[in-house]
């Protein structure tokens, strides 16, 4: 059932998109590319809206998202997309109720379990990592226009900022595991951004600090710094913010996606991404990635041996015991941010090759463990990112410079 809905809509020029709500990366994931593929492929789109999370993420009252956006988008849809949104939904919503009451683990047991998944399913269409209709022609999918008019504006928001010069920054830290489990790998310390932040307010920006009320204090006083962590309406001026800013900087992690519907410039540190570029499609885009030590190795591995190691790349993977991820100093950060100011639209001719041989081996890593197996990697398959000359130089195969950082890093371990 589930495969010949798909297969019979889609004949009939339908695209069906089930997003994601137990997670804000996973929503805005699958909602960002399910609402930019029919777009490209020239079909109709069928909304099916969950209601009922089956995941349980998070350790206090569930959380899904994000309501008021698909209500938006439903809007938008003509009557026969709309009919269909509402048949479906109802259909999928009664089967996510019986998994919810364990009527579909009994009918697992006592009938075929793959005859019930068949007709008692959790999506349809496209939802999770998993490219269900099988379409390859995926390359220029991110170059759609993204659905921008269906955010919430927040009034007062934009009389007092939408013609302000500001940056919006968002440092992940690791209080958000108290509702839900994340990764350790995709935080930092925000005051090792202390001195970019003061830089940029000295080049006349402001700072907007977004993200949500478990977020560590900084203090920090300015007139032109402002932290909406605390802010009653956070969830909706973190959207707002990186809207109307100049570009967004921060850390790596699902909130880097958020750019990609208002076509932000990113400037990210501290990522460990390495395979999808924390969804980046253009040079204009800046990644500095953290340092990856192999205990097992006892050495600092370079960009080449990560891609070699399925292992390293997998965030579920990793643990102390196998790697360590080391945070970019308050200075790399600092320096990041003044090559991204002094950036010129002209890549450097040897910068231009190493981003090139970067390019090739994260594409031969996709192509011989990722295509078709884990993620939509496809959709990723044209990600790019400018990394700063000296990052990628040191970083890109092993070298004397990370035989030496091996050797200090060892001492700091006592290993």
């Amino acid at each position: 059932m589930k495969k010949f809905l798909e297969e019979y809509f889609y004949k009939k020029n339908y695209f069906i998109l089930t997003p994601k709500i137990h997670s804000f990366g996973g929503f805005f994931e699958s909602f960002l590319f399910g609402t930019k593929i029919p777009k490209y492929i020239k079909k109709k789109t069928i909304l099916i809206i969950p209601f009922i999370d089956t995941k349980n993420h998070y350790s206090d009252s569930p959380k899904k998202f994000d309501y008021y956006l698909m209500r938006q988008f439903f809007l938008k849809l003509s009557i026969s997309e709309k009919l269909f949104s509402i048949l479906l939904s109802t259909y999928l919503n009664l089967n996510l109720f019986l998994k919810k009451l364990k009527v579909k683990t009994l009918l697992g047991i006592i009938l075929d379990k793959k005859f019930i998944e068949n007709f008692f399913f959790e999506n349809l269409g496209h939802n999770d990592d998993f490219n269900n209709y099988k379409i390859y022609n995926f390359k220029k999918v991110h170059k759609e226009k993204p659905e921008t008019d269906i955010f919430f504006q927040d009034k007062n928001f934009i009389k007092n900022f939408r013609n302000r010069k500001f940056i919006a920054i968002c440092i992940k830290d690791d209080n958000y595991s108290k509702i839900k489990p994340i990764s350790s790998q995709n935080c930092a310390d925000i005051n090792t951004y202390r001195e970019t932040i003061d830089l940029l307010i000295e080049k006349d920006f402001s700072i907007i600090r977004i993200g949500e009320p478990l977020m560590v204090e900084f203090n920090y006083t300015h007139p032109n710094f402002y932290d909406f962590t605390k802010n009653k309406n956070y969830y909706k001026l973190f959207f707002n913010a990186v809207q109307y800013s100049q570009f967004y900087m921060g850390t790596a992690g699902s909130h880097t996606l958020i750019p990609e519907y208002f076509q932000r410039t990113k400037v990210i540190s501290n990522g460990c991404d390495f395979l999808y570029l924390n969804h980046s499609f253009s040079y204009n885009n800046l990644n500095m990635f953290k340092s990856c030590f192999s205990v097992a190795q006892k050495k600092i591995l370079s960009f080449s041996e990560i891609f070699q190691n399925t292992d390293a790349l997998r965030i579920d993977k990793r643990t102390k015991k196998d790697f360590i991820f080391f945070n970019n100093s308050g200075l790399d950060i600092l320096n990041l941010t003044k090559y991204f100011l002094k950036k010129k639209d002209n890549i450097d001719e040897n910068h231009r090759k190493n981003l090139l041989e970067f390019e090739r081996i994260r594409l031969r890593c996709l192509e011989d463990n990722y295509f078709e197996k884990n993620k939509p990697s496809r959709l990723y398959e044209e990600a790019i990112t400018d990394i700063p000359p000296d990052h990628l130089k040191n970083f890109l195969y092993p070298n004397k410079y990370l035989n030496e950082l091996s050797k200090i890093t060892l001492k700091k371990l006592n290993l």
